[in-house]
């Protein structure tokens, strides 16, 4: 399941560029107090997408297998490229010889190095986050290797971009604006909070309930309509007060609450009711990057606007794998052990308690395997081990509010 998730992140990260090439040119169209609105759209427009995948891919894993999830988006990827050479209009220099000068000097100008720095730390760092505790130990020289190995890349970035890039593909002096650093930190941390809530619902459901993944899968839908419905009563509440601070704040302490409800009443035995209790968390998502896009534009020279905007969805996946990475650490150190405890209180100990708890961590069906005891308390050890992943998802929306509470109260013209 995890591969599976990671493989939508990646998968995502060309439908997250044009999100954020639209973004910039909404922000080019319109006046930033109109922007939230507009943002708010794309958000909706993004959030429907998001809302089919969890049910249809769950549908696909049940029936012709989860590769045709991404075999899928090929011919959807291929029709938008089509509509883009069709719709786009071409604004090249009619000359031919001119239009070969401006290609050749708009090459020269893209920052490969850099980029190539930035892209390959970023993976050097991020993928021991995914394997480690899982594929190999913490301690594995792999684990240790890539870390090293991206600091060393991330560091020759920065090099990099103070010394050689003659246009940065990220300019470095934007981390000096401390609300720039806040945007991206807020939208680290709520994405990571409900990206972790997000891969834990469906696994809970398929544990409590041995719901089926397209079922599990549906019981996203309610923090994806949160997330809708934030996103356009921010936009709205922006438009007409052009204050974005207040609407940061609540974000991070709607989304507690969700995180709260989650540890303290889903115990396994979650009715239709409480199953409802993901919404805060989806609308406290919703509410923070809308109006965390708002509050980055107005701290920035609208020279800036497009590699600012560019952090800023560069901060999202980043959030995701954060989120995801932290939430599976945190089941992977719990439920063993607690797993082990409630096994001896069977009196099963040993090889054979290690046998089950092997079983139990690499697969959700051998709870229909399982005998009826070792079934119920390999399903409680589940639920304890998601309670402190829900902590991670608290933690991160904590940090939100209060880094929120830190950035100036501006307000727009």
């Amino acid at each position: 399941m995890g591969q599976v998730i990671l493989g939508r992140v990646i998968s995502g990260s060309g439908g997250a560029g044009i999100i954020a090439l639209a973004a910039v040119i909404i922000t080019d169209l319109a006046p930033l107090r109109d922007v939230a609105s507009w943002q708010s759209y794309l958000n909706v427009v993004a959030t429907v997408g998001r809302s089919l995948g969890g049910p249809v891919g769950g549908f696909l894993a049940d029936t012709i297998g989860w590769r045709w999830s991404f075999f899928g988006q090929a011919p959807i990827f291929l029709f938008a490229m089509i509509l883009c050479g069709i719709v786009l209009p071409d604004l090249k220099p009619r000359n031919t010889q001119v239009n070969d000068e401006v290609a050749s000097s708009r090459l020269r100008r893209i920052d490969f190095l850099g980029a190539a720095f930035l892209g390959t730390g970023l993976l050097a760092l991020l993928l021991p986050l995914r394997i480690g505790g899982q594929k190999v130990p913490w301690i594995s020289p792999i684990v240790l290797s890539l870390f090293a190995a991206g600091i060393l890349l991330l560091a020759l970035f920065v090099v990099t971009e103070m010394r050689w890039a003659t246009e940065p593909i990220f300019p470095l002096r934007l981390l000096n604006n401390r609300e720039v650093v806040f945007s991206y930190f807020i939208t680290i941390c709520q994405t990571a909070a409900q990206v972790g809530m997000m891969v834990s619902v469906p696994l809970y459901f398929q544990v409590t309930k041995r719901s089926s993944s397209t079922v599990a899968g549906a019981h996203l839908m309610p923090a994806v309509i949160g997330n809708t419905v934030g996103g356009l009563l921010t936009g709205a509440w922006i438009r007409k007060t052009g204050q974005f601070k207040a609407p940061l704040v609540l974000a991070g302490v709607i989304s507690s609450i969700s995180y709260v409800l989650l540890i303290l009443r889903w115990k396994g035995d979650t009715n239709w009711v409480e199953s409802f209790y993901i919404t805060p968390g989806g609308f406290g998502t919703g509410i923070s990057l809308s109006a965390v896009f708002i509050a980055l534009q107005a701290a920035i020279d609208p020279k800036d606007k497009a590699v600012a905007i560019s952090g800023l969805f560069l901060s999202s996946p980043i959030g995701s794998i954060l989120g995801m990475a932290a939430g599976n650490a945190m089941m992977q150190a719990i439920m063993p052990v607690d797993l082990a405890s409630r096994l001896r209180n069977l009196g099963i100990e040993g090889n054979e308690a290690e046998k089950v708890i092997k079983q139990a961590m690499a697969r959700v069906d051998y709870l229909d395997e399982a005998p009826q005891g070792i079934a119920r308390v390999v399903t409680q050890a589940y639920v304890r081990g998601l309670e402190y992943s829900h902590g991670i998802s608290l933690l991160c929306a904590i940090l939100a509010t209060s880094t929120a509470l830190l950035m100036k109260n501006g307000k727009l013209n």
